[in-house]
């Protein structure tokens, strides 16, 4: 069973939220409103956007066969085969909530934030680099 947490998810939405307000700031667009300490929460001040996963499952798993390679020559390195075991079609839901304290400038963060995860997907996990880790996104209930 794959295990995905709601904080492990918020990590990679907080980078994903700075890396929008970033994007933002370099096309000199009004974008105060993206501020990853409100929804997030910094020290004193707890988040107003709470993540939670929920039904998570794979579809099964895999073996992946790989190989180290040396990062100078970029030839490979002797006897270091080694295996991954992956699991592979994993499906999981993602709730995002914003509790009582949020405004207005949060729901519209969080709207743009939801936009780029349907247009990009998600990418989870120290295996991206190898394919490993890709989300699409299919809504079941938006609102």
């Amino acid at each position: 069973m794959p295990y995905l947490t709601g904080d492990s998810v918020s990590g990679f939405l907080r980078t994903r939220l700075t890396w929008l307000k970033a994007l933002a700031d370099m096309r000199n667009a009004d974008a105060d409103y993206l501020d990853h300490e409100r929804l997030f929460g910094k020290t004193g001040d707890r988040a107003r956007l709470s993540v939670r996963v929920t039904h998570s499952k794979a579809g099964g798993t895999m073996k992946n066969t790989s190989l180290r390679v040396d990062r100078f020559s970029g030839g490979a390195i002797d006897n270091a085969l080694f295996v991954t075991e992956s699991d592979y079609g994993v499906r999981f839901k993602l709730v995002l909530e914003l509790d009582g304290r949020a405004n207005g400038d949060d729901d519209k963060a969080l709207k743009a934030l939801e936009a780029d995860i349907r247009q990009n997907g998600l990418q989870l996990g120290h295996g991206t680099g190898k394919g490993f880790g890709w989300f699409g996104v299919e809504e079941e209930n938006a609102g």
